[in-house]
């Protein structure tokens, strides 16, 4: 291909709309590519839907019970470490 024709081809694609990656591959390779697109696609829905039904359950549990505040057990646990301690001699 000369650059002349290259040229030519690439202006010809930008002055085309916008066409889905899809359409430039052959049959194999769309079947393929249509397979990992519907895999991210799963995989993006199944974080998704774990990540919202976490965050309600976590709502409901910590409006209707009396769930610990973790950071004050941490830092009351670390005082208590340190209490421990034996001072240097």
């Amino acid at each position: 291909m000369t650059e002349r024709a290259w040229r030519q081809s690439i202006a010809s694609r930008l002055a085309r709309p916008h066409q889905p990656l899809s359409s430039h591959l052959v049959s194999s390779q769309r079947v393929v590519f249509g397979a990992v697109e519907g895999i991210y696609n799963l995989a993006m829905l199944q974080f998704l839907a774990g990540f919202t039904l976490g965050n309600v359950v976590g709502m409901y549990l910590a409006q209707n019970y009396d769930v610990p505040n973790i950071a004050k057990k941490i830092d009351a646990f670390k005082k208590d470490v340190e209490a421990k301690k034996k001072p240097p001699e």
